[in-house]
């Protein structure tokens, strides 16, 4: 089985990552999972010769009180886990990013392609008690207290 698509269709490869997928009304395609800690949505863009993977209504907005914490929080987290990093969109959500690299061929290695959601689906779970407390000023509630 080779390591390279032949093409950049997203679709195949969170097939071959063992995901589901759906496209939006918009036609942007996203999967999911459920983590330890919740429920995580991504979603896919193509962006010059990268393919940004990204988190989708990860977090509940900052308030203006809590920014100064929250990002300061951000700013560790991006230089504890490589890889990875932390953005704010101009209107204020935050996500979780990781970008692969598409080769001159207009390819990408599955391989780096299955690292890269490895890495952002521990990234998205661990994380995500801590920002989700800081934010908010409460602790997550468990799942299993949830399920109960």
């Amino acid at each position: 089985m080779e390591n390279v698509t032949n093409d950049i269709s997203i679709t195949n490869l969170v097939e071959r990552y063992g995901w589901k997928w759906k496209k939006t009304a918009e036609g942007q395609v996203v999967t999911g999972f459920q983590g330890l800690t919740g429920s995580f949505l991504l979603g896919f863009e193509l962006k010059h010769d990268w393919l940004v993977i990204f988190t989708i209504d990860y977090l509940p907005k900052v308030s203006e009180e809590k920014s100064k914490e929250v990002y300061h929080l951000l700013l560790e987290y991006n230089a504890d886990y490589p890889y990875v990093r932390f953005a704010k969109t101009a209107e204020g959500i935050i996500l979780l990013v990781v970008d692969v690299a598409i080769k001159v061929e207009k390819k990408i290695d599955f391989d780096t392609f299955r690292m890269a959601m490895d890495i952002i689906s521990e990234i998205a779970d661990r994380s995500y008690p801590s920002l989700y407390e800081k934010i908010t000023g409460t602790a997550l509630p468990s799942l299993n207290q949830e399920q109960a």
